[in-house]
């Protein structure tokens, strides 16, 4: 005769208008007969389950119209989930406390958090159990296709693991065809406060297409770039804000263009420096040559201190010209209060110093300098640079000049 099993098995079908996943764990551990947190094991174990859920809640986001189907072995559930967010295979530990959360997605595609529409709206103390990380499961995710808040970043692999403070992010990897990064860290709770604090590493055979995709800049054409950051703030990852920002970053570019460089005087000036030198100068303001200045190598150190970026070594050398910067950056408050150096590698090449500063962001006022200068001499000209980055007061300091005649 065959044997009878232990327990009554079933399985359950069923629609729902709202699950919150949270209010249903307890549910979850007793159906799979999970009696190691002193629950009796229930006397009916549910074998499969397989659920049409309008309202889903977990973890701080809300999911639409939800299709689960698991079946339940060897400690987990496992099986597939589709949803507007996320679809693909998981596995669901019975237990949180000792096992990950493990998923093998198609797509991951997630909105700010519930309450977080705003960057930095959620209060950093300990309240919303969703956004609280001692509530989050360890957590195994690989995604072919992940976005976050209508930004897409290509394949994404997570590794995390629980600890008593919260949840450590053992490696974040985010692969697209713009970029690679690389990002390790922990979302902690703190004195009562909750805390992130990451390292990022970021590398893109093209940082003008990567800015310009993530809506963030379109003032640069191409550029080799290897970014390094250690960031802190205040709350969930979700609460990121420039206002609260901490940290520091190393930026380094090469191979790059410039652009939004303003016509005018410096058409002329732009020409007469190409003949001048035996490289072609991508700096012209004609329609024959791409509009902008071209660089060879952009790099520099940043400290970050409540969203104010200071630099003592940021430069730009191109074939044109060399420009050096130091000074504050408002990241969050978007203003200046920098000094800038602009060398002229050709005396007759002064365009670019109003080219190169204007594409960084300091405008056209620095071509309105030309004027003032005697071209052929110049060799150095120092800015002071303050104000909103709309309309900054740029003003012209100090010049340093040769006779070119005395050299002759």
């Amino acid at each position: 005769m065959p044997a009878l099993p232990e327990k009554a098995l079933i399985n359950v079908d069923g629609k729902l208008e709202r699950l919150t996943l949270e209010e249903w764990m307890p549910l979850f551990e007793a159906a799979g007969g999970g009696a190691d947190k002193g629950n009796e094991a229930a006397p009916v174990e549910i074998a499969q389950l397989s659920l049409e859920i309008e309202q889903a809640s977990a973890f701080g986001y809300e999911f639409h119209y939800t299709s689960l189907e698991l079946a339940q072995a060897a400690g987990v559930w496992q099986g597939q989930i589709s949803n507007h967010l996320m679809g693909g295979a998981l596995k669901i530990p019975i237990d949180f406390d000792r096992d990950s959360l493990v998923m093998v997605l198609d797509y991951l595609i997630l909105p700010p958090a519930t309450g977080d529409e705003e960057a930095g709206d959620i209060d950093d103390k300990v309240g919303d159990a969703r956004m609280n990380p001692q509530n989050f499961p360890a957590m195994n995710i690989n995604s072919r296709y992940f976005s976050y808040a209508g930004q897409p970043f290509g394949r994404l692999k997570l590794l995390a693991i629980k600890n008593r403070a919260g949840l450590h992010v053992n490696h974040l990897q985010l692969s697209s065809r713009l970029m690679s990064a690389q990002i390790s860290g922990d979302w902690v709770i703190a004195n009562n406060e909750q805390h992130s604090a990451f390292k990022m590493s970021i590398q893109s055979e093209d940082l003008g297409g990567l800015l310009s995709t993530h809506d963030i800049a379109d003032s640069i054409r191409g550029g080799k770039s290897d970014i390094g950051i250690i960031a802190r703030w205040p709350g969930p990852p979700t609460a990121f804000a420039m206002a609260h920002l901490n940290g520091n970053m190393h930026l380094k570019v090469e191979d790059g263009r410039l652009l939004d460089v303003e016509p005018g005087a410096g058409r002329v000036f732009g020409l007469i420096s190409l003949q001048a030198l035996p490289r072609r100068l991508t700096l012209d303001f004609s329609d024959m040559f791409k509009k902008g200045f071209s660089f060879d190598r952009m790099e520099g150190d940043f400290e970050i201190h409540n969203g104010d970026a200071t630099t003592t070594n940021f430069s730009v050398v191109g074939p044109s010209a060399s420009i050096t910067m130091s000074g504050r950056v408002g990241l969050a408050t978007k203003d200046y209060d920098q000094d800038v150096i602009v060398e002229p590698h050709v005396a007759s090449s002064l365009p670019v110093v109003g080219a190169v500063v204007g594409s960084l962001g300091i405008g056209a006022a620095i071509l309105l300098a030309q004027k003032l200068l005697n071209l052929d001499q110049v060799t150095q000209v120092k800015y002071s640079v303050k104000g909103p980055w709309e309309a900054p007061v740029v003003t012209r300091e100090a010049v340093t000049t040769i006779d070119s005649d005395a050299e002759q």
